[in-house]
């Protein structure tokens, strides 16, 4: 995961907490999700990839 930034990743890890909370920690198939330390690095990649889509929106927005 060094591809991302820490703001990255902290705004990552932020979005899969609000995700797990919104869903009442329970994943697609309505098993208990996991936590963030219990996921594998290629899950915590994707994550850190959507906060990145996030920053690049929110400066875009805010750039017009």
């Amino acid at each position: 995961m060094n591809e991302f930034t820490e703001n990255e990743t902290r705004l990552a890890r932020l979005m899969f907490d609000a995700y797990g909370a919104h869903c009442d920690w329970k994943a697609w198939d309505g098993r208990p999700m996991p936590t963030w330390e219990a996921v594998n690095d290629a899950v915590r990649s994707h994550w850190c990839a959507a906060a990145r889509a996030a920053c690049d929106f929110l400066a875009g927005a805010n750039a017009s």
